[in-house]
């Protein structure tokens, strides 16, 4: 979706606007616009923001006008094109469809009353592809109601993003930047586990392990960038339970690795 805080410019627009005559009443209106766009607040990847691309949103309306009630609805389908997207080899379109209601009625000249309401659905985001787990054990477990996942690495398409130790090849900055590679990749666990990220009530337990340095004491600062996550994804239900510990090393000695529990519905 494109965000709020992207700087847009506009390519170019057009509305024509279909009538049963020059002079009656417009009750079918037809419009599209075309623009290009710099979004960045956009998000390619945790260490990657910002994307240039063009938007195609064509409009159609009818309503219709009564003595003292207009009645109307507007569909509206956008179609968004991110260049970097398709530069790194990623699905480079996103989708949105919305429908907008409204009811205008005139009680008198001095009271007004207007009705309106909006239905959208918007093209779910590819996830990353969850990390494969080594060794016997399984990417997750459900008793109940509660998922428990695996741990999961700073991963991204079978490569490790962020290798080394904090303090040394790796940075806090750039820890917590693998840290949120590694939240992408539980909410990843989460839908191939449970079909919907929606499903999702709250978040019980964060385990984070910091490969960092002897005497690495900032591990907190570093899974941060995996909570803040949730919690901006989830609101009061993202926050939770939490570790956050250096260790001497991980798996491919990988930057983080987070496990994560989970309650559903």
């Amino acid at each position: 979706f494109v965000s709020a805080g992207l700087v847009a410019l506009s390519a170019a627009a057009f509305q024509s606007a279909i009538a049963d005559d020059s002079t009656g009443p417009k009750y079918w209106s037809v419009g599209a616009t075309l623009r290009g766009f710099y979004d960045d607040n956009y998000a390619i990847s945790p260490s990657q923001k910002g994307s240039a691309g063009v938007e195609f949103s064509p409009t159609i309306s009818f309503h219709v006008p009564l003595q003292q009630t207009d009645l109307g609805i507007r569909y509206t389908y956008g179609l968004y094109y991110y260049q970097d997207r398709q530069d790194i080899g990623d699905n480079a379109f996103d989708q949105t469809h919305q429908v907008d209601l409204w009811v205008n009625h005139a009680f008198n000249e001095q009271w007004k009353g207007r009705v309106t309401d909006t239905f959208a659905a918007g093209q779910e985001p590819e996830l990353l592809n969850p990390n494969p787990v080594a060794g016997v054990a399984t990417p997750y477990r459900i008793s109940g109601d509660t998922l428990i996942l695996s741990g999961v690495l700073s991963m991204l398409n079978g490569a490790v993003t962020h290798a080394g130790q904090v303090g040394r090849e790796q940075t806090v900055e750039s820890g917590n930047a693998a840290a949120q590679v590694c939240a992408l990749n539980v909410l990843a666990g989460i839908k191939a586990a449970l079909g919907s990220l929606d499903r999702v009530k709250e978040f019980l337990l964060v385990n984070g392990f910091v490969n960092g340095v002897s005497g690495f004491d900032q591990s907190p600062q570093v899974i941060n960038g995996a909570s803040d996550l949730f919690v901006k994804l989830y609101g009061d239900a993202g926050k939770h339970a939490r570790a956050a510990v250096a260790v001497a090393g991980l798996p491919k000695n990988a930057t983080v690795e987070i496990q994560v529990t989970v309650r559903f519905a």
